[in-house]
C-alpha cells in the first residue's frame, strides 16, 4: 500500500487499522468505540436514505443504493464486532455488563438472545465446521455442499442471495428467537416492548415507507446476505468431512487468514 498516493494513506490506515511504519495509528479501536461507530454508521445511513426521498430521481437512486449497504453494514458491525465480543465476555469487564450490552443490541437487530446465542457460538468454537456447528447447518440449509464446481457455486450464490426461502428461513428463525423462545422474562419484555414501540412510532409519524426502506429492508435482505457471504468466506467448511474431533493442524486449516495492510506470510 505504500506505493499508493499519499492522500489515500489516512483512509487506508482507517480501513486496515495498520499505519505505515513511520506513522502512528491515530484511532485505537476499543469496544466502546466499535459500538459508537456501529450506531453512527447505522444512523447516518438511515438519515441519508430518508433525505434521499426528498431529492430528484437522478439523486434518489444512487443515494438509496448507498444508504442500504451503509445501514446494513452498521448493523453487521454491531452484530459481528460488539455482540461477538460480549459472547466471549470481552466487551466489558463484568459478566452482567456483557449480557446487558448484548441483549440491547440483539433486541434492536432481532438477533438471538444472549444465552442461546452464546451457547451456539461456543459450540461453534468447540466443534468448528462440524454438524454440531450451527453455521455449518445454516450453510447446508441454503444448498451449500462440498464438491461444487465454480460454475455450480456461482449459480448457487446468485440463487441464494435472491431466494425467498433463504430469507424467510433466516428471518423466521430471528422471529422465533425473539418472540417465541423460552428466553428470560426481561428479554421477552424487551422484544415485545420494542415491537410495540416500533409500531406506535411509525403509526404516529406515518413513516411506514421510511421504516420499510431504511430499517426493515437493510435488516433483512442486506443484513442476511452479508451474513451469508461472510459465513461462506470465513472457513473451509468441508475439507475434513464435518468431523467433530480435529487435531490442531486440522483446525488451523479450517480458517482463512485475513491480512489487512500487511504482507501475506
Amino acid at each position: 500500500m505504500r506505493g499508493l498516493p499519499r492522500p489515500l494513506q489516512p483512509f487506508l490506515t482507517w480501513v486496515t487499522g495498520v499505519p505505515l511504519a513511520e506513522d502512528e495509528l491515530k484511532v485505537r479501536w476499543r469496544p466502546t468505540l466499535a459500538l459508537i461507530a456501529g450506531l453512527v454508521q447505522t444512523t447516518a445511513g438511515i438519515a441519508l436514505g430518508v433525505s434521499a426521498l426528498t431529492r430528484p430521481w437522478y439523486l434518489l437512486a444512487p443515494l438509496v443504493l448507498l444508504a442500504w449497504p451503509t445501514v446494513a453494514g452498521g448493523m453487521r458491525r454491531l452484530d459481528v464486532v460488539v455482540v461477538h465480543q460480549t459472547l466471549h465476555r470481552m466487551f466489558t469487564g463484568s459478566t452482567t455488563g456483557n449480557r446487558i450490552v448484548s441483549e440491547i443490541v440483539t433486541t434492536l437487530l432481532w438477533r438471538p438472545p444472549y444465552d442461546g446465542n452464546r451457547q451456539e457460538h461456543l459450540t461453534h468454537h468447540a466443534f468448528p465446521c462440524s454438524l454440531k456447528d450451527g453455521d455449518t447447518v445454516y450453510l447446508q440449509s441454503t444448498g451449500a455442499r462440498p464438491g461444487m464446481s465454480r460454475h455450480e457455486f456461482r449459480r448457487y450464490l446468485l440463487r441464494t442471495v435472491f431466494s425467498p426461502a433463504h430469507h424467510w428461513g433466516f428471518l423466521s428463525s430471528r422471529i422465533r428467537g425473539n418472540f417465541l423462545s423460552l428466553s428470560p422474562l426481561y428479554r421477552m419484555t424487551m422484544a415485545y416492548g420494542y415491537l410495540a414501540g416500533t409500531v406506535a412510532f411509525v403509526s404516529l409519524t406515518g413513516w411506514w415507507l421510511e421504516w420499510l426502506l431504511f430499517w426493515f429492508l437493510p435488516a433483512t435482505f442486506f443484513f442476511q446476505n452479508q451474513t451469508l457471504l461472510y459465513t461462506l468466506s470465513e472457513h473451509r467448511w468441508w475439507i475434513h468431512d464435518n468431523a467433530e474431533r480435529l487435531t490442531k493442524a486440522q483446525r488451523d486449516q479450517l480458517t482463512f487468514g485475513r491480512f489487512c495492510g500487511t504482507p501475506v506470510p
